[in-house]
């Protein structure tokens, strides 16, 4: 791996991660640049994402428990700030309690200036150029002076590296790749990474990844439930019975006895021609024609699908493994809805 372009090495990222807790301890980086580069290595996003960020992209957890979420505008367009789609982020709770914190003092600040509160930028500029990103984006940095403010930050903190016998070189690339290659570490599919990084297919996440010997393929029920909400996998609608089905009736329930021996059907089809696809890995992989059961046996098949991964990376390679991985996540995603559900029963 390239040691001034390409991603950190473990000791490189803890050394990072170690300086710039300390330097929020101390004061060194500014709240906004420390928020920024705390986004960008948690999430793997780009500068012009974090550039198309407001205040009301972020969504407090509703229990002091739960995590907050961050709305993250896609990147349609090179160096174009756009917000006409967005992608469903998770912050662990200490960079959204910190993110929450520094959003309170920016709406204050601004309520003076008798500002748009919901239409602030998260990171603006002090003063507003003649001619704006666009209608909308007012008061936004670019994205070059993000990536800018991240570079100079995270360079000031004199980071080590082992390659080099001196300093180690940030910049936000590096950053991204660090961030696909610890992901492919921990055993993330391609689909999953690209998903993440916001790549609409898979063809450069190998290029973002780097080359790793580490990749451990797993894929635990853990990994699943906590990258459900943001894959959206499943795309088919959760009905209470039977009767409620598009199509009731025994021809369109759907049935494996590898799953629940006894045939309790996990869902029906509401699709009235011929289907030819592998049930239920196919269903739970965005079928709009899906709907599954509110008591189906989803926990069941998850653990079955996730057993069959198991077997696939001991028989053939991660590859063939992880051909079912948006699968998985589809039930997981189901699993956490029903659950919702039965809970405001």
């Amino acid at each position: 791996m390239d040691p001034y372009e390409g991603p950190l090495t473990d000791s490189e990222f803890e050394d990072l991660q170690a300086k710039i807790k300390q330097a929020a301890i101390t004061g060194r980086i500014s709240e906004p640049k420390l928020l920024m580069s705390y986004l960008m290595i948690a999430l793997g996003i780009r500068p012009i994402q974090i550039a198309s960020l407001k205040c009301k992209d972020f969504i407090q957890g509703p229990l002091a428990i739960d995590d907050h979420l961050l709305n993250v505008p896609r990147a349609k367009q090179k160096n174009t700030l756009d917000r006409s789609e967005f992608r469903l982020r998770k912050l662990n709770r200490e960079l959204g309690d910190r993110l929450k914190s520094y959003i309170q003092t920016l709406s204050k600040k601004h309520s003076k200036k008798n500002t748009n509160i919901a239409d602030l930028p998260m990171f603006p500029k002090e003063r507003q150029h003649r001619f704006p990103d666009g209608p909308g984006f007012e008061f936004h940095c670019t994205a070059q002076a993000i990536g800018i403010k991240i570079s100079r930050a995270l360079n000031s903190l004199d980071l080590n590296s082992e390659r080099l016998n001196g300093k180690t070189p940030i910049t936000p690339v590096r950053l991204r790749r660090s961030f696909a290659t610890r992901a492919a570490e921990e055993g993330w599919s391609s689909l999953i990474i690209a998903e993440l990084m916001d790549h609409t297919d898979t063809r450069h996440v190998e290029v973002y990844a780097g080359l790793t010997t580490k990749i451990k393929a797993k894929f635990s029920r853990q990994i699943a439930f906590d990258l459900a909400p943001i894959s959206q996998a499943f795309s088919g609608k959760i009905i209470a019975s039977e009767s409620d089905a598009s199509r009731p009736g025994p021809s369109s329930r759907i049935i494996d006895l590898r799953i629940d021996r006894n045939g309790a059907p996990i869902a029906s089809c509401g699709k009235n021609s011929q289907c030819d696809f592998s049930r239920p890995y196919a269903c739970y992989n965005g079928c709009y024609d899906f709907e599954p059961w509110l008591d189906g046996p989803h926990e069941a098949a998850l653990d079955h699908m996730l057993a069959r991964r198991e077997h696939l990376l001991a028989t053939t390679d991660s590859k063939i493994a992880a051909i079912n991985d948006r699968s998985i996540l589809g039930c997981a995603q189901v699993i956490l809805r029903c659950r919702e559900l039965l809970e405001k029963k």
